[in-house]
């Protein structure tokens, strides 16, 4: 399964509707951790804002309700991406 996230749709004439698919944006982190971490899943943690550097590192900005839920989420987290 190919994972990404629709970065535009173009109609054009002659060719018909064009999809613009993309790896790269950290739009498709969130939604990766939103659907691998059950604590952001189930609201316990909040995504405030993700940056992503290519091919070295990604960075995420998360606000928790309790302090236990953002432990668990890192663990769980290192396991989905790692």
């Amino acid at each position: 399964m190919v994972k990404a996230v629709i970065r535009k749709v173009l109609q054009i004439k002659m060719l018909g509707i064009k999809v613009e698919l993309s790896r790269t944006s950290p739009t498709l982190l969130e939604a990766l951790l939103t659907s691998e971490v059950p604590e952001i899943k189930d609201g316990g943690i909040i995504i405030q804002g993700s940056a992503r550097i290519h091919g070295e590192r990604a960075k995420v900005a998360l606000i928790s309700t309790t302090q236990t839920s953002i432990q668990s989420a890192q663990l769980s987290a290192q396991r989905a991406l790692g």
